[in-house]
């Protein structure tokens, strides 16, 4: 098999039903409570937090007088703002660049044999985020456990553990006293439970306070020095990823507060969702349109798209941009936003991940007990990314996200799968042997994405959090990185949903007539 760096993307399609409708049963009721803790290699992390309440979605208000709505961006954030304002009775286009739906929701089903296919992009659901558990019920799509009821592996210095399983004595480094008497489950809640509780509920109007500051200008490591973590608490929190030493102490609270484990996904690729979601929306999107330019004037807003060599005028009353920040900055926009928006476009961050995908002649791991899963101190993840898929084959993927995304990114493909191999080849030692081909991604070296997903590094939730999703004028802004779920599919829906209702709330200007195109 050869490996590609760009695999074949294919193309696919949305609903005008509103998300309001609460008498439906959640897909996730269907497992019980123990049933996805157990599903969690570290599911009792979770015991000691406090529920956060679920952020209600509120349908956007029918249109006295329909607006013309330009959404820029195919992707969860722009079909789900499409769908509510459709459905409100707005009359609504998307531009999307790329020739598919889902933007960052990219299930790869090639170049693998088999009918096999793996993420490239969003995977993991948790089982609290309920609006994503609440579309894919609507568009039905169902959820099952990410991972099978097997140990995980967790690989550091050398040596591989099971998890949950293996005792605090077997980690390669030294664990406190403290520590070792608290055991797994106790380091979480030592740890970080009463900052926890400290950060409130994220969803709240006005979140956050200033008093958060002190938790928003330190990393998660250095939080840990001071608490007097010893290095092993440091380096079992940090398997698998480099975000404790990157990432602001107050947006991985957030994570672990609004989105941690149990995780769900979605059988037959994750993108079932935005493909059935654009079906519904069939023509009103139009794909190969890449926006250039936004020009605003006091009662309507010109977006102008290229279509192959030609440009594309597109009047509207009002625009939602469903695109990355790391996009946004290359596309001209007349008159300028205000001081603040530009400066949070310029300053937000994204993470690059680059993902290396190894097909097996078998799935070996299983023959061993092991779920295939993996967490290890290259930083990187280890998924079986073909859990629950039929035949024997299976297919290996290396998560990398960072610096080390940014170096496996830019090798050509044979230097990435000889980078997998090594990598998964040193926690799964078979894999040389089974080894049946294989390819990569990187969002980094994708020219519509620019970076897997937002993130905050220490300052930047107090700088940017208040201006991220503020509209300008006629222009709205959706997209995980406006939400308090940055990087997971919930937020892109809920800015979704945030941005149709702020076009409902004011529809602006009848619809006139123009030379440029209009929904």
């Amino acid at each position: 098999m050869r490996s590609r760096s760009r695999p074949l993307q294919r193309r696919t399609p949305p609903d005008r039903e509103r998300i309001d409708d609460r008498s439906r049963r959640d897909p996730g009721r269907a497992l019980s409570r123990r049933d996805l803790l157990r599903w969690s290699a570290f599911g009792a992390a979770g015991m000691w937090l406090r529920p956060v309440p679920f952020l209600e979605p509120v349908a956007a208000a029918p249109a006295r007088s329909p607006a013309r709505v330009i959404v820029v961006g195919a992707g969860l954030a722009g079909l789900a703002a499409a769908h509510e304002l459709v459905a409100a009775g707005h009359r609504v286009t998307v531009l999307e660049a790329r020739s598919r739906p889902g933007g960052r929701v990219y299930t790869m089903r090639e170049p693998f044999a088999d009918g096999l296919y793996a993420e490239a992009g969003a995977a993991r659901i948790p089982s609290s985020h309920r609006l994503v558990l609440r579309y894919a019920e609507r568009f039905g799509v169902p959820l099952e456990p990410l991972a099978p009821p097997l140990p995980q592996t967790v690989f550091v210095r050398g040596r591989r553990l099971r998890a949950p399983g293996s005792e605090m004595s077997e980690f390669p480094v030294s664990f406190s006293a403290k520590e070792r008497e608290l055991g797994w489950p106790g380091l979480g809640a030592h740890y970080l439970g009463e900052a926890l509780q400290a950060i409130g509920d994220p969803t709240a109007p006005g979140w956050p306070p200033p008093d958060l500051e002190l938790y928003d200008r330190i990393t998660f490591a250095q939080f840990l020095a001071q608490r007097g973590a010893s290095e092993a608490a440091l380096a079992f929190f940090a398997a698998g990823s480099d975000l404790a030493h990157r990432y602001s102490l107050l947006e991985l609270l957030m994570h672990v507060k609004l989105s941690s484990p149990p995780f769900l996904r979605v059988p037959g690729g994750t993108d079932q969702l935005p493909r059935r979601m654009a079906e519904r929306l069939g023509d009103r999107i139009r794909y190969g349109r890449a926006v250039e330019r936004i020009e605003q004037g006091t009662a309507s807003v010109r977006v102008i798209a290229r279509r192959g060599g030609e440009h594309e005028p597109y009047d509207a009353d009002h625009a939602i941009l469903a695109i990355p920040f790391s996009v946004l900055r290359g596309l001209e926009v007349a008159p300028p936003f205000s001081p603040e928006k530009r400066a949070a476009i310029r300053r937000q961050k994204y993470d690059a991940v680059a993902r290396v995908f190894l097909q097996s002649r078998s799935r070996f791991w299983l023959e061993d007990g092991l779920s295939g899963f993996a967490r290890t101190d290259h930083p990187m993840e280890i998924w079986d990314a073909t859990y629950g898929q039929p035949g024997t084959r299976g297919i290996l993927l290396a998560y990398v996200r960072g610096e080390l995304a940014e170096t496996v990114g830019g090798m050509d493909d044979d230097d990435q799968l000889q980078f997998g191999l090594g990598a998964i080849g040193e926690v799964f030692p078979s894999l040389r042997d089974q080894f049946d081909g294989g390819a990569a991604w990187s969002w980094n070296e994708d020219r519509w994405a620019r970076g897997a997903y937002s993130y905050a590094a220490p300052g930047d939730v107090m700088a940017l959090h208040h201006h991220l999703a503020a509209p300008e004028r006629r222009v709205h802004f959706a997209g995980e990185h406006t939400s308090v779920w940055p990087g997971w599919m919930e937020g892109a829906l809920h800015s979704g949903l945030r941005g149709a209702r702020e076009v409902a709330a004011d529809p602006g200007a009848d619809a006139h007539e123009g030379s440029g195109k209009g929904p």
